[in-house]
């Protein structure tokens, strides 16, 4: 337990010290000026998109805030691109409403980055996530900047409460994409996928150049890794308790592939002199990884067949395939009263990606 509770503290100072987590992306910044600059930006897993980027030009080491109203184009290298847009949102009330009342929350009047879907001579799609972490989409086209509006309410009516979506969005499409009158906008969703789809039919109509139609940036991809893992040096009233597991982790694209899944599959072994037996284990967790640098610490929680719910970990990891655990079912021992006494498991995992490189190991991927 001494091991477990050292390692959840170190954890909890990881956490503290890299809550602002990023990476430094070689980048080409475009201002309203039209100047041209290169160096890095930190690059940060927004859940809300940024109204300030942290730019650092080519050549220094000063950190320049910059305001996304000020960003006529913003290019990763080997990433997305962004442009700064300026815009009324609505928010709508979250509440049930009753007939008559208004919609709308409030209105916020603001400058963010959004992320380049489609390019083309004629039209741009780009996307952003809102102050309430809300993927929205904007249309732009000769310059004007159409936000399309999916509304999405609770009413009450005499019956109950009942969801309601007004798809505005499509009659906006139809007003704005004039040049291709069989253009049908009806059956279009609120996603990437169908408004891309949407719109290169479009451009095909307008005969579009070829080569600048759709630049659609790809989804990011988890990553895959397998291995041995082994349980050690734990106790079970009074039975030593071990482990070797093949073990499966996958590396979800969110946070830059910090956020994982984990499925352990073996048999664990219980000794007591001088009697010993086995059984399968079986486990399933999820995490993440914390910090920016190849040495990160990690923490999760999950199932197994032997502990119960909330078997929960914390350890330190190299580069997302080498790590050292403490492990402990809290929770679940906690529910049934410490009736039995238990220790904590040191578990060790080497892991080899399926998939290539794994992301998100230093900063300067």
């Amino acid at each position: 337990m001494r091991f477990f509770y050292l390692l959840s503290g170190l954890l909890a100072l990881l956490t503290t010290a890299v809550q602002a987590q990023y990476q430094l992306r070689p980048a080409t910044l475009t201002d309203r000026q039209a100047q041209r600059q290169t160096g890095a930006v930190r690059f940060y897993d927004w859940d809300r998109s940024p109204s300030v980027i942290e730019f650092i030009p080519a050549g220094t080491t000063a950190v320049q805030a910059v305001p996304a109203a000020e960003v006529t184009a913003l290019r990763l290298d080997n990433g997305p691109a962004y442009r700064g847009l300026t815009m009324q949102i609505p928010y709508y009330k979250t509440e049930a409403l009753l007939p008559g009342e208004s919609m709308i929350h409030h209105i916020d009047s603001t400058a963010l980055l959004a992320e380049l879907l489609l390019d083309s001579p004629l039209v741009q799609l780009y996307r952003f996530s809102d102050a309430r972490t809300k993927t929205r989409y904007v249309l732009v086209k000769n310059d004007s900047v159409v936000l399309l509006h999916n509304i999405e309410l609770q009413l009450i009516r005499r019956e109950g409460i009942y969801n309601y979506t007004e798809p505005a969005f499509r009659r906006e499409l139809k007003a704005t994409l004039t040049e291709c009158p069989t253009l049908n906008t009806d059956r279009v969703q609120y996603g990437e996928k169908s408004l891309i789809a949407l719109l290169s039919e479009y451009l095909r109509f307008c005969r579009a150049t070829p080569n600048t139609q759709v630049q659609a940036r790809p989804f990011a991809r988890p990553q895959v890794g397998i291995g041995p893992s082994a349980y050690l040096l734990g106790r079970v009233d009074d039975y030593r308790v071990s482990a070797y597991v093949l073990s499966v982790q996958v590396l979800l694209p969110k946070r830059f592939h910090n956020v994982f899944v984990l499925f352990d599959a073996g048999r664990i072994r219980y000794g007591l002199d001088p009697y010993t037996f086995a059984e399968p284990l079986v486990g399933l967790f999820g995490g993440r990884y914390i910090g920016r640098g190849a040495i990160q610490g990690k923490i999760y929680t999950g199932i197994t067949l032997s502990t119960g719910l909330f078997d929960t970990g914390a350890g330190i990891s190299y580069r997302k395939w080498l790590s050292v655990e403490g492990r402990y079912p809290l929770v679940a021992r906690a529910l049934n009263g410490f009736r039995s006494p238990m220790s904590a498991f040191l578990t060790v995992r080497a892991l080899v990606p399926l998939s290539g490189r794994w992301a998100g190991s230093r900063p300067g991927q």
